[in-house]
């Protein structure tokens, strides 16, 4: 009896040389779990976690891949979480205030004003004799207005009020002596009386200057404490 030759069949798809082909992952999950990694760069996670989860369900289909789509959703997941965060604690925190300190405003009672009518003692020699006359065109008060004189009663010392007295914290008259021929080497004391409008006493004030040599001029600064005051006049000269 002659045996019939066996029949051959093509292979069936999947199968080489009798074993079957391990299923491929996805190429969507391999994306997304690279978009994962990279996700901190903002929008990549986005992007990570839409693709993981299309490749999830693709994964479970071709029976590999799905822990790549896994990763990729939990890596995704986390930077966004994690901007998220970040964005609520800078809104919370808001702009670091200036560490600055305020700078308190001047008091205008404690410092002088840069005017010349208001600057400070300090900037009027007061000790030291002035080597230049005066300026031609000073005026002086006259005699009538504020009984002063220009006679100090010392032989060879003459004074005048000054008109526009440089005065500092208070009110101020200032005189200028003249040593025109004699000669003060142990100083020279001034005393005025401050007078109110009706030439009433309210006050004193005095000044002094170390020495004066002949020939030169000084600049006393009498200060004035009282409200009530309008002129003065000298109580006291001395020349030593």
């Amino acid at each position: 009896m002659t045996e019939s030759p066996e029949t051959q069949f093509p292979p069936i798809p999947g199968h080489e040389s009798g074993h079957l082909r391990p299923p491929r992952a996805p190429a969507i999950a391999t994306a997304a779990l690279v978009c994962g990694i990279i996700g901190f760069c903002g929008i990549t996670s986005i992007v990570g976690l839409v693709l993981g989860i299309i490749g999830l369900r693709q994964a479970k289909v071709a029976g590999a891949g799905s822990g790549r789509a896994i990763t990729a959703i939990v890596l995704s997941s986390v930077w966004l979480c994690s901007a998220f965060v970040i964005v609520i604690l800078g809104a919370i925190a808001g702009p670091s205030p200036s560490s600055s300190p305020a700078v308190s405003p001047t008091s205008s009672a404690s410092i002088p004003s840069a005017d010349a009518s208001s600057s400070t003692v300090e900037d009027i020699p007061q000790a030291i004799p002035v080597p230049e006359d005066p300026p031609a065109d000073e005026e002086v008060p006259n005699q009538a207005a504020n009984g002063l004189a220009n006679d100090s009663g010392i032989d060879g010392i003459s004074f005048e009020w000054v008109d526009k007295p440089k005065c500092g914290y208070f009110d101020c008259l200032q005189m200028r002596v003249s040593a025109d021929s004699t000669e003060c080497l142990d100083g020279l004391y001034v005393e005025v009386n401050l007078l109110d409008s009706e030439d009433t006493i309210v006050g004193y004030s005095n000044d002094t200057v170390g020495s004066l040599m002949e020939g030169q001029r000084a600049l006393l600064t009498f200060d004035v404490t009282e409200d009530n005051v309008k002129s003065a006049e000298v109580s006291k000269f001395s020349c030593h």
